[in-house]
């Protein structure tokens, strides 16, 4: 060949070369290229990029992580190119460098790298990760070398929840209760998840039959009871997503009955509970027998003036030596010469004519003038 040929074919040579592109490797590393590397040829020994990135992932949770690749020729020179769209990276390796959500080698003399991955927040959903792995001959060209890819998706672990309980059950107060008093009931509420409490059944049951009035009420008001009754309560937590085991309450409450005014007869049995003075009312006239004159008498309960008749059926209440006025001339029986004779009530000279009628009222033997 002529030294004028062999000039033109250098000349050609340094013009192709110039032309062209800047490859897309370095040996410092490329982020944000976890698509491979096409400035490398993939070579017939091939590799298969590896790497731990868990299949589902625990929110907040810091993972390690291991860059590698498994076949080819095992050279000394490799690189990577990792990127994820959630979450951070944190703890490089050697040779590992980060910007942002990717991740890249600082150097080739590794085959493979270590870094921390730190899971994102709850409820960021499934994360996205691609990686590109590198081994290269080192022989300072592109030809020889191989290079992987792999991707993955990340599921975000949604935990599933824990139902609530409930624990130390107790009615108060317990055993035998006052008929006139509220029953209280109380629990402790628990959950593993840390969620509050949300609308805990609780059912009351009398004599064994649940009373649907009082349902979700911790507090029975003491109008719901009625003395010789049997309370009993139970519980089923709610966590607002789930409903834990109904728990019955060991305690019960008997209702029993009261001497509310301490006179030592209780209430059922007292017909003025109310009253320490009286107890019974006989005649049902709504005065006890102690202040009822005629406890037996249901339309009397006084003698004003001690006759031995009741105010009611006394036509001198206040006159101890009256009681009846038949002849309505207001002069009582007793004292009435004519109890039944309204015109006539005095016989001054007792001769069986009445002093209004007798013309000589003070003489026996007349009663009327001649004419």
């Amino acid at each position: 060949m002529s030294p004028i040929i062999r000039v033109l074919l250098a000349s050609v040579l340094l013009v192709l070369l110039a032309a062209a592109p800047s490859i897309e490797g370095s040996s410092t590393g490329k982020q944000n290229q976890a698509n491979g590397c096409s400035c490398h040829s993939n070579g017939a020994n091939g590799i298969t990029a590896n790497h731990n990135f868990p299949t589902t992932y625990t929110p907040g949770m810091v993972y390690s992580i291991t860059i590698d690749a498994t076949g080819g020729t095992q050279a000394f020179v490799g690189g990577f190119s990792l990127q994820v769209d959630k979450g951070s990276f944190s703890n490089a390796g050697t040779l590992v460098q980060f910007a942002g959500l990717s991740a890249t080698h600082t150097g080739s003399g590794a085959l493979s790298w270590t870094m921390d991955w730190t899971a994102p927040s709850s409820g960021s959903g499934s994360v996205n990760m691609a990686l590109a792995v590198l081994q290269a001959n080192g022989n300072s060209q592109n030809s020889g070398d191989t290079w992987d890819t792999t991707s993955a998706t990340i599921i975000e672990y949604i935990a599933p929840n824990q139902p609530p309980s409930a624990s130390n059950l107790m009615i108060l107060p317990g055993g035998d209760t006052p008929v006139d008093e509220e029953i209280m009931f109380s629990y402790i509420f628990d959950d593993a998840d840390g969620d509050s409490e949300v609308d805990s059944q609780i059912r009351w049951s009398k004599n064994g039959v649940v009373v649907p009035a009082y349902n979700d009420m911790q507090m029975l008001p003491a109008t719901a009871t009625s003395v010789g009754e049997t309370w009993t309560v139970s519980v089923t937590p709610n966590d607002g997503k789930d409903l834990g085991a109904t728990e019955i309450c060991p305690d019960s409450a008997v209702i029993v009955d009261v001497d509310s005014d301490g006179d030592g007869t209780m209430d059922l049995d007292d017909a003025f509970p109310q009253d320490p003075s009286e107890t019974t009312d006989t005649d049902s006239d709504g005065v006890g027998d102690n202040a009822d004159v005629f406890p037996n008498d249901a339309s009397e309960t006084i003698d004003s003036d001690n006759d031995g008749t009741g105010d009611n059926g006394d036509a001198f209440p206040n006159d101890s030596s009256e009681t009846r006025l038949d002849s309505d001339d207001g002069v009582g029986d007793n004292a009435d010469a004519f109890p039944n004779d309204a015109t006539e009530t005095v016989d001054s000279d007792v001769d069986g004519t009445g002093d209004n009628a007798d013309a000589f009222p003070n003489d026996a033997s007349e009663t009327a003038r001649q004419r």
